[in-house]
C-alpha cells in the first residue's frame, strides 16, 4: 500500500503541479484518458480501505479533479459510471 500511496501522490502532483511548476493541460488529458482506460479508478475503490489517511484525501482529490478534466471537449469521466454501474454497489457496500 505504500507503493500505492506514492503513485497518488505523483497522480496528484501531475494534475495539480507543485511548488515548482503548474499542472500540463497535455499531461492531465493524458493521464485523464489512462486512468479511464485502464479502470484505476475501480483499483483505487478496491484499495481505498487500506489506504492511510493522506492517502484517501489525495485519492479523492484526483476523483474530484478528473471529473472536470475534459479530453476532446468532452467530460470522459461521466461516461465511466455508465459502463461500470456495479461501482456504485460497491462504494454504498463500504
Amino acid at each position: 500500500m505504500a507503493e500505492l500511496a506514492k503513485n497518488i501522490r505523483e497522480l496528484k502532483s501531475i494534475l495539480y503541479g507543485n511548488s515548482e511548476s503548474e499542472p500540463v493541460s497535455e499531461a492531465c488529458a493524458q493521464l485523464t484518458q489512462e486512468f479511464f482506460r485502464e479502470n484505476t479508478l475501480r483499483i483505487l475503490i478496491f484499495c481505498l480501505p487500506q489506504l492511510n489517511l493522506e492517502a484517501r484525501k489525495d485519492a479523492t482529490q484526483i476523483v474530484a479533479i478528473l471529473q472536470r478534466q475534459q479530453v476532446n471537449s468532452r467530460l470522459i469521466a461521466s461516461d465511466y459510471p455508465e459502463k461500470n454501474t456495479d461501482l456504485l454497489d460497491i462504494l454504498i457496500a463500504g
